[in-house]
């Protein structure tokens, strides 16, 4: 019975430290995610128009049937596109998606002088 606790309490750690870590790597970059729709694809290209850029560049290729991709760099105002690829060509691309910005901060009214 001790082995199943100990075990059980390991599991639950790293779990925690994982989920800890995933939430810590999402702040930073961007996680871009797509439909799978394609039956014979090769793989998929994953594009990037940065801030302030008026084109977009590749800067991934992943296999078959993945459907994201995690970009460490991304940043808000980045924008992302995919598209399938296979021996007769490519696809279409995905309608694009930007990275949301940060939440407007608070604004917080100026006191001034106390009326006398």
């Amino acid at each position: 019975m001790k082995i199943f606790i100990i075990a059980a309490v390991l599991v639950f750690l790293l779990a925690s430290a994982l989920f800890y870590l995933l939430s810590f790597l999402a702040r930073d970059g961007a996680t871009v995610a797509w439909r799978d729709n394609s039956t014979n694809e090769d793989g998929f290209y994953i594009e990037k128009k940065p801030v302030g850029a008026s084109s977009f560049s590749r800067i991934a290729r992943v296999g078959p049937n993945v459907t994201t991709y995690f970009d460490a760099s991304g940043i808000p105002g980045d924008c992302y596109r995919v598209q399938a690829y296979n021996a007769a060509g490519m696809s279409g691309y995905t309608d694009e998606a930007c990275k949301p910005g940060p939440p407007a901060s608070p604004v917080v009214p100026n006191p001034g002088r106390a009326a006398n």
